[in-house]
């Protein structure tokens, strides 16, 4: 998935952080309830790597994939929507009654060198 374009759909990034090589890392834990519109990981350079993505809803993992291995920057895995031509994202919402969480992971061990790409709404 060439996901370098994909700002265009109102997503937010955020950079992994330290990763150790396989362990999953929190980018959203939201409690309450509301609506997951699109949610991607995706690398940030061409080293080789994996990259895994994982969506909790309503403490229910609903989603759980990792890709083969990329060696090519802004490319990925997409959980939830779809990229339609790398620059047009399209929601396929999921609605969450209690909680909706977003981790991501790849296969080596280093900083801010994957991220996640998500678009979500809460309710009161």
């Amino acid at each position: 998935m060439p996901a370098s374009s994909l700002s265009i759909g109102n997503l937010k990034e955020t950079l992994s952080g330290a990763v150790t090589g396989g362990t999953f890392v929190t980018i959203i834990n939201v409690s309450g309830r509301g609506r997951l519109n699109f949610a991607c990981a995706k690398t940030k350079d061409a080293t080789n790597r994996t990259v895994s993505l994982k969506l909790t809803i309503d403490g229910t993992v609903a989603f759980n994939a990792a890709t083969a291995a990329v060696a090519s920057s802004d490319f990925g895995l997409i959980g939830i929507g779809c990229a339609r031509g790398g620059n047009e994202v399209i929601y396929q919402p999921i609605d969450f009654q209690s909680s909706m969480k977003i981790e991501i992971t790849q296969s080596l061990s280093e900083t801010d060198k994957v991220s996640a790409m998500y678009n979500y709404e809460v309710w009161a």
